[in-house]
């Protein structure tokens, strides 16, 4: 629901965070302004998180926070310059491939907790996850079809939040299941 409203807003403004009113393409400067930006608010928002578990231990999940508080800021500021249809395309791409990185920190960070037959468990999991992920982005294509879903330019927007969505929530699921794990073998 948070992608559609996203979306939502960003065809609805042209002019936010100081860009023109005039859609374009991202240039290198303009990326350069923006992980400077990144840089600068991820520092600040770094100081002023506060995890909420109740271990003595906060770095994992602060940094968790900071990177996931990254790839949606990229994704906001990407969207502020080229809020079209490729535009908002384009920066759910870039933020999906940044979910799927943390997706693999995370599953590499959790296996290297687990014993050799846990390990074996995560692994069958994360291999029916990809099967399932297959067939659901295989699925979230057919009702976007004009046929089930009224059509238009903005379909493809939505069938690639969609999918964006699918990638973090797997991420997610990983980051908790190490974050919990972490904590009570550090808290032994």
């Amino acid at each position: 629901m948070k992608f559609f409203i996203l979306i939502a807003f960003s065809l609805c403004t042209f002019q936010v965070h100081g860009q023109s009113n005039v859609p374009r393409g991202l240039t290198e400067t303009d990326k350069k302004e923006i992980e400077l930006e990144i840089s600068r608010q991820a520092t600040i928002f770094k100081k002023n998180a506060k995890p909420i578990t109740r271990w003595a231990d906060k770095s994992v999940e602060t940094e968790f926070m900071v990177d996931t508080f990254k790839i949606r800021l990229r994704n906001d500021l990407y969207q502020d310059i080229n809020p079209t249809t490729m535009g908002i395309n384009e920066a759910i791409g870039d933020m999906t491939k940044r979910y799927d990185l943390l997706l693999n920190k995370y599953y590499n960070l959790l296996i290297a907790l687990l014993d050799s037959e846990d390990k074996k468990v995560l692994q069958t999991a994360q291999r029916k996850w990809l099967g399932f992920r297959d067939a659901e982005l295989e699925l979230i294509g057919i009702t976007k079809k004009d046929k089930y879903s009224g059509g238009g330019t903005m379909q493809s927007n939505i069938q690639n939040a969609e999918y964006c969505g699918l990638v973090e929530s797997r991420m997610m699921a990983l980051f908790s299941y190490y974050n919990t794990i972490y904590h009570i073998k550090t808290n032994e």
